[in-house]
């Protein structure tokens, strides 16, 4: 709890240095996660994380999630009667748009593959698999499509992390087609 509180302390004050330190905190395991009985050493996750205050919205991202926003036009009826009692008109027409806001970890991303070439590791296709994975050179393990992970001890050696990226949206200037 106190790392969120201090994280929205930081967008709050518009801190960019202290948000992206805190952030990336989220992703670090704290003693407690490395005493839980978990093996790690070939298994883990990936992990999105927001948090929005006022109109700013800070996101955190290690992995192949992405994070989609859905981005309504000014004139859209779902904006301006949000808090209306009145039914929406049916059927409801949007004018919207959808933003991708981060960019996913992924083998076939070139700056994440190039970190794991340079670190020892090789990003090749399976025969009949369409995705890229990473290996260690010579090896057939651990076959991971993600280049940024939580564990996957196995893998660290060879370049894949936990480090996020952190990206900062301002929300008011979005709208549908701009």
């Amino acid at each position: 709890v106190k790392i969120f509180e201090s994280a929205h302390a930081a967008v709050v004050a518009s801190d960019d240095a202290q948000v992206n330190l805190t952030t990336k905190k989220w992703f670090v395991p704290t003693p407690d996660d490395k005493a839980a009985f978990i093996d790690a050493t070939s298994s883990g996750c990936c992990a999105i994380v927001g948090i929005v205050v006022n109109d700013q919205m800070v996101l955190a991202n290690c992995g192949d999630a992405a994070a989609k926003l859905l981005i309504p036009s000014s004139s859209d009826p779902l904006r301006v009667r949000y808090n209306d009692a009145a039914p929406l008109p049916k059927p409801l027409r949007t004018r919207c748009s959808i933003a991708t806001i981060n960019t996913q970890h992924i083998a076939s991303n070139r700056e994440e593959s190039d970190r794991i070439s340079n670190l020892g590791g090789v990003c090749f296709q399976l025969s009949g698999d369409p995705c890229l994975r990473v290996f260690v050179a010579g090896r057939v393990f651990p076959g991971l499509t993600v280049s940024r992970s939580l564990g996957d001890i196995v893998a660290k050696e060879i370049g894949v992390i936990p480090t996020p990226d952190v990206y900062w949206v301002k929300l008011s200037n979005l709208e549908a087609g701009a």
